[in-house]
């Protein structure tokens, strides 16, 4: 599998763009990756980075209507559903030179009777990916702000 994937992607980020475009049914036109070498830092931040248009018509979630437990568990259904529907649309349905097989057929075979360590490793991922988010944008905002800026300062006023 992993000379597989060394095969068909040169990096991270352009197989991101390409699951991207097969996940999305209409994927914005600016979506690839770029390289970026950083020899200033102290925090190497060297590497592929996937980039996009963000829409003009995108607007963020308003979660101050999530208020108990029970919301955020809708809502996590409602998304997880989006999800598995996009990557089941994914798959050979997208590009057989990538998935060959059908990913929900392959996805009930291998979870069949191991549901719960599957949940259990989906969520491990979940918040790995999440932190490693956090500590990118971080990392980011630290970089690219003005010299002369607190953080706290430039994400209102700089």
């Amino acid at each position: 599998e992993q000379e597989k994937y060394q095969q068909l992607f040169d990096n991270d980020a352009q197989r991101h763009a390409i699951a991207y475009r097969a996940l999305i049914k209409h994927a914005d036109d600016h979506l690839g990756w770029i390289e970026i070498f950083d020899n200033q830092s102290s925090e190497d931040l060297s590497g592929y980075y996937s980039v996009r248009e963000i829409s003009p018509h995108k607007k963020s979630l308003k979660t101050e209507k999530l208020t108990t437990k029970d919301d955020w568990i809708i809502m996590a259904k409602f998304w997880g559903e989006i999800l598995a529907t996009d990557h089941a649309r994914a798959d050979q349905d997208f590009s057989k030179k990538y998935i060959s097989y059908s990913l929900e057929k392959q996805v009930t075979k291998l979870t069949d009777g191991k549901h719960k360590k599957f949940r259990d490793l989906v969520k491990e991922i979940a918040f790995d990916y999440a932190a490693q988010v956090e500590r990118d944008y971080h990392s980011f905002n630290e970089q690219l702000k003005p010299q002369n800026c607190s953080l706290t300062q430039c994400n209102n006023d700089c």
